[in-house]
């Protein structure tokens, strides 16, 4: 568990936040400020809701949030350029919908974890099911950008 909550999804959500802010015309530092942010995040994860029975993981949650911010930048940027005619090859954009099922339609379930397994059991299952369901797809997603997704180099 200490593996994964403090080595692996820090290290996955500072990659997603590299990959998002790389493609910013004024790139300015806003990698280090999200990634900054991110890990300052543990701060009150560890001094304030380490025993809360209502947050699961106030850092998994922060970082949703900072990574919601990137996906709705992206998705913008998409709309609205000529990126959008050619959404087959943009490997951002699989990307970018693999994160938004994933990381964005599951930060629910994850920061509400001990509510929803507690109180609504039945809810629990059904989002157990998506989340299990929707990291398939997000990693399948990923695999796709990388198979159609063209160079841009």
């Amino acid at each position: 568990m200490y593996y994964y909550n403090y080595l692996v999804i820090p290290f996955q959500f500072i990659f997603l936040f590299w990959l998002y802010t790389r493609s910013f015309k004024r790139k300015s530092g806003m990698f280090w400020l999200f990634a900054f942010l991110y890990l300052i995040s543990f701060l009150p994860s560890e001094l304030y809701f380490s025993k809360s029975t209502i947050i699961n993981s106030f850092n998994y949650t922060f970082g949703c949030f900072l990574l919601l911010m990137l996906v709705i930048s992206e998705y913008a940027k998409q709309l609205y350029s000529d990126d959008i005619l050619n959404f087959r090859q943009n490997r951002m954009f699989y990307i970018n919908l693999g994160v938004t099922l994933f990381y964005i339609g599951t930060l629910p379930f994850y920061t509400f974890y001990k509510i929803l397994y507690y109180g609504y059991s039945d809810l629990w299952q059904v989002y157990c099911t998506y989340a299990q369901t929707s990291d398939i797809l997000m990693y399948a997603l990923f695999s796709a950008s990388f198979i159609w997704g063209k160079q841009n180099y």
